[in-house]
């Protein structure tokens, strides 16, 4: 089963490298791109990550990482959502499983309102698609951190899912998701959320 690991740098990396630690990508597209529809790769971050318009193949399995964390055990790469960029997101296509662990990844809207729903992800409504975020481990290494009054999880998700990891807000702000038929939030397990955040009763906690 071929499932490679390619090391993204966006400032220093450049998308004609082999994508290894001493010669990254710049971007993680070119890291889906280099996948074929069925397979699986491991995307490692090693720096902060403004989000362009990313899309993912399909039938894959997407991992993306930080490559290290404090001496805490805290997340220090950022993957986040340019303010600036409406298009700024992560679409993750039939069928496909996109896996984010020891990361920190902030979520904005750009000033949208909440029919306009995205802020980092975006996700096909085929079955079989789905967003996990946190370690399945006792450690809380992945943390979202909420730059805005919605935390817009698509409404045309199908799975979502998070363990181990946190929510932190730098204001007051509910998280809200909406769910259509069809959909479903899976058992998300020792999320641990600020005071300024409001976890619905859907599985959650």
């Amino acid at each position: 089963w071929w499932h490679p690991k390619f090391y993204v740098h966006q400032q220093s990396g450049n998308d004609s490298n082999e994508g290894l630690q001493s010669s990254p990508i710049k971007s993680i597209q070119e890291a889906i791109d280099r996948t074929p529809e069925g397979g699986a790769c491991t995307i490692v971050l090693l720096s902060e990550y403004t989000c362009e318009s990313i899309t993912t193949g399909k039938n894959q399995t997407i991992v993306i990482v930080g490559d290290t964390l404090d001496g805490d055990g805290n997340p220090i790469r950022t993957l986040r959502y340019d303010t600036s960029n409406p298009s700024s997101k992560i679409f993750v296509d039939s069928g496909t499983n996109l896996i984010c662990k020891r990361l920190i990844l902030e979520a904005n809207n750009n000033g949208n309102s909440a029919s306009h729903w995205s802020t980092l992800f975006k996700i096909s409504q085929s079955s079989g698609t789905g967003i996990y975020i946190g370690e399945w481990s006792s450690s809380k290494t992945t943390k979202i951190v909420l730059n805005h009054p919605l935390l817009n999880i698509e409404s045309a998700i199908t799975l979502f899912a998070m363990r181990y990891c946190e929510i932190v807000a730098p204001n007051p702000q509910n998280l809200i998701t909406k769910w259509g038929a069809g959909h479903s939030l899976f058992a998300a397990e020792n999320v641990v959320a600020d005071s300024t955040v409001t976890l619905p009763n859907t599985g959650w906690n």
